[in-house]
């Protein structure tokens, strides 16, 4: 890993040898969820939001999916999870506003996102803002 190589995936993590950028000349091992744990999770969140799906209370729907959401939040927090995280909420926010508007019978996720932002996301838990990283400090 320290010769600059690409990383490795283990345990639906990526590791990579990285530069520290508050500790010039110092490197660390950073991790973050792997592309295959990334579609992964966006393939259970499609599931949760299926358009099969349309019939059942966007509470209930809410409900399956913060339970989904959660539990991934909670394994893959541990290390430098930020950017994936951020595509995810957003790609979370999309869906749903996708889900509500078909269920309302209309197309698009203009009217979904208008619901969601003024029913304070409807609940919809965030993956953002929950990364915790560790307390080892860079090697040299």
């Amino acid at each position: 890993m320290r010769d600059g190589g690409e990383g490795f995936d283990f345990l639906g993590f990526h590791h990579r040898w990285v530069k520290s950028f508050t500790h010039k000349g110092q490197c660390f091992c950073a991790r973050w969820p792997s592309r295959r744990a990334e579609q992964a999770a966006r393939q259970k969140i499609r599931q949760h939001t299926d358009r099969r799906l349309r019939n059942l209370a966007a509470e209930d729907v809410v409900k399956r999916l913060n339970r989904f959401l959660v539990g991934w939040r909670n394994y893959f927090r541990h290390g430098n999870s930020t950017q994936v995280f951020h595509g995810l909420d957003r790609f979370v926010e999309d869906r749903m506003a996708r889900w509500l508007t078909g269920k309302h019978g209309h197309h698009g996720f203009g009217l979904g996102l208008a619901i969601l932002s003024r029913n304070d996301r409807l609940g919809l838990v965030t993956l953002v803002g929950n990364v915790r990283y560790g307390t080892a400090h860079a090697a040299r």
